[in-house]
């Protein structure tokens, strides 16, 4: 009968166990950048406060809002009434965010928002970019990656301003921007509030270079004036499957357009 009772006890605390441990919340715990991890204070108040006095509301700032429990979707319409866009997750339970109005007037328990960390332009790039950028005397090309409804003109006015160019890119309609820019200007650039990442801007080169010729591959992608057949790839939608079919599968059933 005890050792009934002793069982059934034990399978009661290892059932709510993991239940009490999503309920705790996240107190003091730190935050994990790549570059290392921040531990943040509990100092949204002041920080409101300092964003009010200080008239850096006038200006769009990023920041990393640190909870101490994950919003809720209504919380989460509490920020955005309030000029607060939550962009990418971090752990733990933090995310970057844009501020684009003074704190001021919102009210701390509309959401549980438990610090507030301004964003360091040192956290924007590797560390081998910033060592490249205090060895180079000439202008650096760099890819600048931006946040999702900044206009390319915004940026360009920005860049301009810091003595830089937007170069001709490809990739514009997805947020990544070659620029041309002084490195000593490279720090005000990370620290531009739409700035997502800066990387090294690179030449694309196929992982296949040496093995193209040997399978004709270059019919295939060669200019049509020179007898090939011009395709690059574009539009084509392809997948991968294993061993078993697709159209079976809930997440993939309503999108597979031709099976063989």
């Amino acid at each position: 009968m005890i050792k009934t009772i002793h069982s059934q006890v034990l399978v009661w605390v290892l059932w709510v166990l993991p239940f009490v441990a999503v309920a705790q919340p996240a107190i003091n715990r730190p935050i994990h950048l790549k570059g290392g991890d921040v531990l943040p204070a509990s100092n949204t108040a002041a920080y409101m406060d300092s964003l009010t006095t200080s008239g850096a509301n006038t200006q769009p700032v990023q920041v990393l809002l640190h909870f101490a429990t994950l919003p809720t979707a209504e919380q989460r319409q509490v920020l955005a009434a309030n000029g607060i866009t939550l962009l990418d997750y971090i752990p733990d339970n933090t995310y970057t965010a844009i501020i684009r109005q003074s704190l001021y007037k919102m009210k701390t328990a509309a959401a549980p928002i438990q610090s507030i960390v301004s964003t360091q332009p040192e956290w924007k790039a590797d560390a081998y970019l910033w060592r490249r950028a205090a060895k180079e005397a000439g202008a650096m090309k760099v890819l600048v990656s931006v946040y999702e409804g900044t206009g390319a003109e915004e940026l360009r006015v920005f860049v301009a301003s810091l003595g830089g160019q937007v170069l001709p890119g490809s990739m514009e309609q997805y947020g990544y921007y070659h620029v041309a820019i002084a490195p000593a200007k490279l720090r005000n650039l990370a620290g531009w509030y739409a700035v997502r990442y800066i990387s090294p801007l690179t030449e694309p080169a196929l992982l296949d270079k040496q093995s193209v010729p040997a399978v004709k591959g270059n019919i295939a992608g060669a200019n049509a004036l020179w007898g090939g057949y011009a395709l690059n790839g574009d539009s084509v939608c392809i997948g991968v499957g294993d061993n078993t079919s697709g159209i079976f599968h809930t997440d993939t059933r309503d999108r597979i357009t031709n099976y063989n």
